[in-house]
């Protein structure tokens, strides 16, 4: 019961650390590791997946992708502050 509730609900008990050589900024290397990250999530049985190109890609989402756009008030407009 245990080892099912810490599968369903934190990815699984166990983690395999994978590391990868070569210069993080150069696009080919993080090409490389966004498709093997790709390829581990759909091997039957993995459970979640984390990699340094889905943090990168979420990232980029948040600064490249607002939610809202950016207003900035001046203290003569009623703000104290940018909201952002």
């Amino acid at each position: 019961m245990a080892s099912d509730a810490i599968n369903s609900k934190f990815g699984g008990s166990q983690t395999i650390s994978v590391m990868i050589t070569g210069d993080i900024k150069d696009p080919v290397i993080m090409q490389s590791i966004d498709r093997l990250t790709g390829e581990v999530k759909d091997i039957d049985g993995v459970g979640q997946v984390f990699s340094i190109s889905l943090a990168v890609r979420e990232m980029s989402k948040a600064i490249f992708s607002p939610v809202r756009p950016v207003t900035i008030r001046s203290p003569d407009q009623g703000g104290d502050c940018a909201d952002v």
